[in-house]
């Protein structure tokens, strides 16, 4: 995932091969200037994900109403963190104060999935409709439809779900973390805390 320091400590048995492995590597790639700051990759050449990303063949997202927002996050219940990342950002969206009927579409399973539910109901958020969907196979035919991608982590550097969110036109909400903005760019909304 690349974040050798914080896997560590999370006892993924693979991590202990990131250090082994640089010292041999002749090259080095990665998708970020955010990984090459954070891994100290001095010598490493650095792609950066294009927000560019071709649209034509994937259907653009088409707003609900003019009174109605669909919020629509995924995420992979496996981790912890994420599942935690999820309720956070349920929170954020209750605290808002608007007109609009918000729905939250949260797309996803995992072992923490029931947890994540177990938390959603304990902190009773009922000012807004949640709906999880649970597991599902393919983002660009879920995403579609909904109206703005919203997503909450500090355990990712560069997640897919922001590229494949930008691939069908949805504007994007997300926290400023890693890469993330190199991935979603400038145009969308970087929140620099919660509140």
């Amino acid at each position: 995932r690349g974040n050798s320091l914080k896997e560590k400590k999370l006892t993924n048995p693979l991590s202990y091969f990131y250090d082994r492995n640089i010292k041999l590597a002749k090259k080095i790639v990665v998708p970020s200037h955010y990984l090459e700051r954070e891994l100290k990759l001095d010598s490493a050449t650095v792609i950066p994900t294009s927000t560019g990303i071709h649209t034509k063949k994937i259907p653009t997202s088409t707003s609900s109403t003019n009174n109605s927002i669909r919020l629509a996050t995924i995420t992979n219940f496996d981790f912890r963190p994420k599942a935690q990342g999820i309720n956070k950002l349920i929170n954020i969206v209750n605290q808002l104060e608007t007109n609009k009927q918000i729905t939250i579409h949260i797309y996803g399973g995992g072992r923490w999935l029931d947890h994540a539910k177990q938390q959603f109901e304990l902190h009773n958020y009922k000012k807004f409709p949640v709906t999880f969907h649970g597991y599902f196979k393919n983002a660009i035919k879920v995403l579609p439809g909904n109206d703005i991608f919203i997503y909450w982590s500090t355990f990712d550097n560069m997640p897919n779900v922001l590229i494949e969110a930008t691939a069908c036109g949805l504007p994007i909400v997300v926290n400023r973390y890693a890469a993330y903005e190199e991935i979603v760019g400038s145009k969308n909304l970087l929140a620099n805390s919660e509140e």
